[in-house]
């Protein structure tokens, strides 16, 4: 580690996660990480037998794949409503992805050994990061009512930890798309290292409830035909979709050393920065896309 770095480093104390297939523990994640593929889940029975992939083409409302890496319903919408202290009303209103994250920075402050009760008024901070949420474009089953706007505001994915704990840091959701995750636990360093909280529970998540955001990537022709990621690869041709939860427990790594804590992964430090134009033009006028 480089010393001038030590000082500001940040231990994971504790960690947890929900991912596609039948992944439920750390050696079902290693086994994907050996064997990369969890993308088999037909996006039909999500989305309806009316969902028609056909293949390469990117028209608009179609899908490019048939496949898409989904995480089953009885866990994406599992939350123990009555633990949380929500009403009926409230859980309905309750997107995926806060139920999801809900239950994961539970796990991961289990995982970490803190005590929920030292955790109330504490300088703990929430830091998530989150995309789009599809519930919004869809008109809720059951009507809408108080809750409608706390459950697809991205604000509340982070508000609602920081409240259903009674955490006293920063409670913020950073939405700047692929990075999101990134961006959002950049934030908590950085918070971290400004005192403004003394530890911090960082997640990341997305949930795909809605085919309007799946047939509107493969419109922009950036979905995988194949169903398959090929990073930095000759044979790469889109990339593929899909949701799950991450979810970490972090702190000075000092105090963790300090605290007897277990320490999972150091590190040191984080940067983040944006590309302007992405190809060196000139004025107003860009010469690529947004999206590039």
């Amino acid at each position: 580690m480089n010393p001038s770095r030590l000082e500001d480093a940040v231990a994971i104390v504790g960690y947890s996660h929900r991912l596609p297939g039948p992944l439920r523990s750390d050696a079902d994640f290693w086994h994907l990480l050996s064997t990369r593929d969890v993308v088999r889940s037909p996006v039909a029975e999500r989305f309806g037998k009316g969902v028609r992939p056909i293949g390469s083409g990117a028209n608009f409302g179609r899908f490019a794949s048939p496949y898409e890496g989904l995480i089953d319903d009885d866990v994406r919408f599992a939350l123990d409503a009555g633990f949380f202290g929500l009403s009926r009303t409230e859980m309905e209103q309750a997107s995926p992805m806060a139920r999801m994250l809900m239950s994961c920075s539970w796990d991961a402050i289990e995982h970490s050994g803190w005590s929920i009760n030292a955790l109330r008024n504490s300088p703990t901070g929430v830091f998530i990061g989150a995309q789009t949420p599809p519930e919004a474009n869809y008109r809720p089953p059951h009507g809408n009512n108080m809750f409608s706007v706390i459950g697809i505001s991205l604000s509340m994915l982070a508000n609602r930890i920081s409240y259903q704990y009674n955490l006293m840091g920063p409670s913020i959701t950073c939405c700047t798309a692929c990075s999101a995750g990134l961006s959002a636990l950049h934030t908590a360093m950085n918070a971290l290292k400004a005192g403004d909280c003394e530890q911090a529970l960082v997640g990341s998540c997305n949930s795909m409830a809605s085919a309007r955001l799946s047939t509107a990537f493969n419109a922009l022709g950036v979905i995988s035909p194949h169903g398959r990621c090929h990073s930095f690869d000759a044979d790469a041709d889109g990339y593929m979709r899909s949701e799950g939860v991450f979810f970490f427990a972090i702190k000075p790594l000092a105090v963790a050393e300090r605290d007897g804590d277990r320490v999972y992964a150091v590190l040191e430090t984080t940067a983040v920065n944006t590309a302007g134009a992405a190809d060196g033009a000139h004025g107003l006028a860009s010469g690529r896309f947004i999206t590039a």
